[in-house]
């Protein structure tokens, strides 16, 4: 006898195991793993030949009144009500303030910004948003939306421990090889825990 549809879909469980980020050293996904969920991820960073390739950055722009607010969400964590006339450093500080994002530089003001990401390493999702606004064109209709795009895809590729390291799975810490430290994931010695600094011959 064939069964037409998968008849034991129900009756198979597994482990989905908890994640983390950190927001102290880097954004990078962190927590556990294996069947049992017994085993935790190590840091990870880029080998020192990737770091010529681009990290990722998007656009944001919108034509919210004076008086309108909004809100930026990455990775499920959601900005606090962030004013439409804000300043770079006050964007900069709302965005940081999220426990799935590291660092970020800011160009531009309100909600007319281009966000570079510094310690994402990787391509990293779209930015989603809500706006609390005001009718800025008269139509009738409150301001809804941000118009978010994408202006540079981040194309480094995260290793464990920077391929630099055997991760120890008790503790979750990178064990660096000889002549390697903890990076600031662009080359310069950091606090990621990554093994991803070279340390010069001779320090």
């Amino acid at each position: 006898f064939v069964h037409a549809s998968a008849w034991d879909s129900q009756h198979i469980y597994g482990c989905v195991c908890d994640r983390e980020y950190n927001s102290m050293a880097s954004s990078n996904e962190v927590g556990m793993l294996g069947f049992d969920c017994s085993q935790r991820k190590c840091r990870t960073g880029v080998s020192e030949a990737d770091l010529s390739e681009p990290l990722a950055s998007q656009s944001v722009r919108c034509s919210l009144g004076s008086d309108a607010y909004f809100q930026l969400t990455f990775r499920e964590d959601t900005t606090a009500w962030i004013s439409s006339g804000a300043t770079a450093e006050e964007v900069q500080f709302a965005v940081e303030d999220l426990g799935t994002i590291g660092l970020v530089s800011i160009n531009g003001t309100g909600c007319n910004i281009d966000i570079s990401f510094g310690s994402e390493l990787t391509n990293v999702p779209l930015l989603q948003y809500n706006v609390r606004g005001t009718d800025s064109d008269s139509d009738g209709f409150e301001d809804e939306t941000l118009d978010i795009t994408v202006i540079t895809e981040g194309s480094r590729t995260e290793l464990e421990c920077s391929g630099n390291g055997v991760c120890n799975r008790d503790t979750g810490l990178c064990e660096c090889f000889y002549g390697f430290t903890s990076s600031d994931g662009d080359g310069g010695l950091g606090t990621r825990d990554d093994c991803g600094y070279l340390i010069p011959e001779g320090s």
